[in-house]
């Protein structure tokens, strides 16, 4: 099917009412094989398609069906061979200009019928046999076999693993959505055939394959249509032509001095000077040879039933198409399929180049199973490629090399966006750069305000002991804490020398928080406690503590608060009792506010006084808690606003009550069920009930009574107090008993 009707052979005759001169070619497909279940749909579905299209530049179908077992469509039959084919024999430029008129002509057409074609290459480029007007042979478009409807040409697998990879356009190759500027880069790249002999190369400067990008390498005499293959080449879809006219028209602009009957070959050696030494049939094809090892193992198992089954296929189709005794044979088991071969060695090839994208990898080998559904050496090579990209970013990562991981982890979300690794490598990715982020502004700080500006060194100590949080074991951050710590251990040991008990307990404080294992801390400790005023300045602190407390200054201001005080102490006597119930208090108290604070919808603030808690160096649990807590809340309501977004929609397309897995009264009251008193939500729950009496009445007006009734009941269902609703219906039933 892919590869065009041109190459087909026809079924000759008059066909059904046709003028003489029209010959039909018939196109089959066995339609008792189960394997050729697809086949046969898709050959109906080109019929279906072709069948909107009536233009000069479309193949014309004439009939379609199914006669004693065999789908067939009788098409117009072009004996002029496709565009492969007249490239080899050479083409004018004005041809190849014409050609590309009428192209873009029919893609016009197509694309304003709703239909994408998503397959556009030479061997889908036809010609008839006989000159049309003018004396030259128009060019029609066929094979839409996997064209696609506009309004359902979302992601997808099937276009961007069935579509031929040299031209293809990126977002087609990606399996993203796709609109009609993906059949105009596919014209593009086969302009690009028509003008240099080959499809635009999809390998950069430095040597890299890119699949999804392409860039225009013309010979010198064609440099003129460089910036019009530049723009229809474009890796984005709005930086292309808004139509084919307007392609079309560009590329007539463009003019080539000196050259006006320049002809152009596709290739120096033809394919009928290569079967000349060589008969098609006499060469193996090395695809299949390298691929028959692995495929023996499903293969020949077949009984004489099957092979009595595979004669009498044989005997109807061998007459509408020659291949397809092979084929047959190949789907029974009896010999190897030459289209799943090649397709595997393809998937083979681009799964081992380092360059590929996983995009490309895993459509590869989903077209294999798109030919073999039961191949599990192709599922298992996409699940293997999958785990392969996720590695190379969890080693990307540990080794800071974020800008590669950046790139591998886009792949793995665009080829598999619901695998849940996704999430979770994302969030190490997110905290990574965050702490990256962070190390280098704080180093910037303390290198503007020195180690001995108090405000900035708590700062610093906060900002580094966060990046161990988000990046555990940070060589970077533990350095940095270990030196502060250092820093004010010696601040610490000279205060309580000189005999000041309160700085050296402040300083001591600021050490044990930047690092608590630290070795000089004991000694520090040792200093201080021989001081004979300790007791009685630690009793003061905690009686400070306290007041601040009953004052509400829990964890704020950052300078003078209690839970910093319970630590200043607990630096100094790490077994203090009413320091270490105070700073439990401090947590409890705080996380009281938190939970005030998210209950009213205050995220903001309380996002804050988790910041706060982590710097004041409360609890782990009690911040964890409080972290838990907030995104759940943010996660109900993202779904809440998810919720009456789908409502919105289901009631604007009237899906009010049913079905009942998806209706706008259902996602209602989930959302209701979520936020009680949601009024936006029962603000739709009452426009859906009158949606209901509405349609209760018009049924009512029409006599269809029963319906009436049920409309109505289901509108009282869904707002029970309308008292106006209850005494229609009364009325209603009072004139069906009269």
């Amino acid at each position: 099917m892919g590869g065009g009707a041109g190459e087909e052979p026809s079924a000759r005759g008059s066909g059904r009412g046709l003028p003489s001169q029209e010959e039909p070619s018939a196109r089959g497909g066995a339609k008792g094989l189960p394997s050729q279940e697809k086949l046969a749909s898709r050959l109906l579905r080109e019929a279906e398609v072709l069948r909107q299209l009536r233009h000069p530049n479309v193949v014309s179908v004439y009939d379609a069906g199914e006669h004693e077992g065999v789908v067939f469509v009788a098409m117009e039959y072009m004996a002029g061979g496709n565009l492969r084919q007249r490239l080899e024999e050479g083409l004018p430029l004005a041809e190849i200009r014409s050609i590309v008129r009428d192209i873009a002509a029919a893609l016009d057409h197509a694309h304003g019928r709703g239909v994408l074609h998503c397959d556009i290459k030479p061997e889908n480029i036809l010609f008839r046999d006989a000159p049309g007007l003018g004396g030259r042979r128009p060019a029609l478009l066929g094979d839409f076999g996997i064209a696609r409807i506009a309004w359902e040409a979302g992601a997808g697998s099937e276009t961007s693993s069935q579509a031929s990879t040299p031209y293809a356009s990126p977002e087609q190759l990606a399996g993203r959505e796709l609109d009609h500027r993906t059949d105009l880069y596919s014209l593009g790249a086969v302009l690009h055939l028509m003008l240099a002999g080959e499809p635009p190369p999809r390998t950069g400067a430095d040597g890299v394959v890119r699949l999804h990008e392409a860039t225009p390498r013309l010979p010198r005499n064609f440099a003129p249509f460089v910036d019009v293959m530049s723009r229809v080449l474009a890796p984005l879809p709005e930086a292309r032509p808004a139509s084919g006219a307007e392609f079309a028209g560009e590329l007539d602009a463009v003019a080539v001095e000196g050259a006006p009957d320049v002809v152009v070959r596709a290739a120096t050696v033809t394919t009928a000077e290569i079967q000349s030494v060589a008969p098609i049939g006499d060469v193996p094809d090395p695809l299949v040879t390298r691929a028959e090892p692995r495929r023996q193992r499903r293969r020949r198992r077949r009984w004489l039933a099957s092979a009595l089954g595979v004669a009498l296929v044989v005997g109807v189709t061998a007459v509408l198409r020659p291949d397809w005794p092979a084929r047959a044979v190949a789907l029974l088991g009896l010999a190897e399929d030459p289209d799943i071969a090649v397709a595997w060695n393809d998937a083979e090839a681009l799964g081992a180049d380092p360059n590929q994208s996983l995009g490309a990898v895993v459509a590869a080998y989903r077209r294999v199973l798109e030919l073999d559904p039961t191949n599990a050496e192709a599922a298992a090579a996409i699940d293997a490629a999958a785990a392969r990209w996720k590695q190379d970013v969890q080693a990307a990562i540990e080794t800071d090399d974020l800008a590669l991981a950046s790139t591998r982890l886009d792949d793995v979300a665009t080829v598999f966006p619901a695998d849940p690794d996704t999430s979770s490598l994302l969030n190490r990715l997110r905290n990574r750069r965050h702490a990256e982020q962070l190390i280098n502004d704080t180093q910037r700080l303390l290198e503007r305000a020195g180690l001995s500006h108090e405000p900035s060194a708590t700062a610093a100590i906060q900002a580094y002991q966060e990046a161990l949080r988000l990046s555990p074991g940070d060589p970077t951050a533990l350095a940095a804490l270990d030196a502060l710590a250092e820093h004010y251990t010696g601040l610490a040991r000279d205060a309580a020398v000189a005999g000041d008990v309160a700085d050296a307990m402040n300083n001591l404080g600021r050490a044990v928080t930047a690092n608590p294992d630290f070795a000089g801390l004991a000694d520090v400790r040792a200093t201080i406690n021989a001081a004979a005023t300790l007791q009685a300045q630690m009793d003061a602190m905690l009686q400070q503590a306290a007041d601040l407390r009953e004052r509400g200054a829990l964890i704020d201001p950052p300078a003078s608060n209690a839970a910093q005080i319970y630590h200043q102490v607990l630096a100094t006597d790490p077994a203090n009792a009413v320091a270490m119930q105070g700073l439990a208090e401090v947590s409890a108290q705080v996380l009281t506010v938190f939970v005030a604070e998210l209950e009213a919808g205050r995220q903001q603030e309380a996002r804050r006084l988790i910041d706060r808690s982590v710097a004041s160096g409360l609890d782990e649990g009690a911040v964890n808690d409080m972290k838990g807590r907030l995104e759940q809340e943010i996660a109900r309501l993202e779904q809440v606003a998810d919720l009456l977004a789908e409502a919105r929609m289901l009631f604007a397309e009237g899906y009010i009550t049913e079905p009942v897995e998806a209706n706008a009264v259902a996602r209602l009251r989930e959302a209701t069920r979520l936020d009680p008193g949601n009024a936006e939500a029962q603000e739709l729950l009452a426009a859906c009930a009158e949606r209901l009496a509405a349609v209760a009445e018009d049924a009512h007006a029409a006599g269809m009574d029963e319906e009436a009734g049920r409309y109505l009941d289901l509108a009282l269902t869904v707002t029970p107090g309308v008292q106006a609703w209850r005494e229609r219906r009364d009325a209603w039933l009072a004139d069906g008993r009269e």
